[in-house]
């Protein structure tokens, strides 16, 4: 037993061998018993799980515009949700960790930790332009936000990061990669998102007064 990746070269090398050894003969030879049976479960979950992981950011897109009634708002919250997966993804590709069962879950999990701090931002970013007539001081959104995001941040990270100290292998990868996704989230939420709402909702500066002085 090893990795999904693994299981699936040493089936292709054995196939391969076959066909070597039985070349210019009339025999069929197909792989037969629980590998194939089971790579190709694994390969139909991973896939399904994948789906339902595009589906969910849309629902959530889409109830988020609804919530907050404003378009560019809630699409605009894909960036933080969308942000900690693909570091994610980039990370699994420099460490070498293949996509199978425990870690094609993680995206569902970086999306419920997302999630929530996000739509907190966005809601206290609606609420202060509805306040001050579309003028928002983003600071303000943040100072409110941050601490305990930043507590619950570091409760679920090193709650995780255990986990990575694990010897079995998928369990290692699977604390891991949660853990380091808790961070992603972090840095999205409260560096990238409001450099992206302060960037598009620019402060309106205040209108001088004119008291009939030229």
């Amino acid at each position: 037993m090893g990795s999904v990746n693994s299981m699936k070269t040493n089936l292709e090398n054995v196939k391969d061998e076959i066909n070597r050894v039985s070349y210019g003969s009339n025999l069929e030879i197909r792989p037969v018993g629980y590998l194939p049976i089971y790579l190709e479960h694994v390969d139909s979950i991973v896939s399904g799980m994948l789906k339902s992981l595009a589906l969910a950011i849309l629902c959530i897109t889409v109830c988020m515009i609804i919530m907050v009634r404003d378009v560019k708002l809630g699409l605009l919250a894909l960036i933080p949700n969308t942000f900690p997966l693909a570091c994610v993804i980039i990370l699994m590709i420099v460490i070498g960790i293949p996509i199978d069962i425990s870690t094609s879950i993680i995206g569902s999990i970086i999306i419920g930790l997302v999630v929530d701090d996000t739509l907190h931002i966005i809601w206290s970013f609606k609420n202060q332009r509805r306040l001050g007539s579309g003028s928002v001081d983003l600071s303000k959104v943040m100072n409110k936000l941050i601490r305990p995001s930043t507590t619950t941040s570091l409760i679920f990270g090193f709650g995780f990061i255990v986990l990575a100290f694990s010897e079995v292998g998928s369990i290692r990868n699977f604390g891991l990669l949660v853990s380091s996704a808790i961070l992603f989230a972090w840095i999205g939420d409260f560096i990238i998102y409001p450099a992206v709402l302060r960037a598009i909702f620019r402060q309106k500066k205040p209108t001088p007064v004119n008291n009939g002085e030229n």
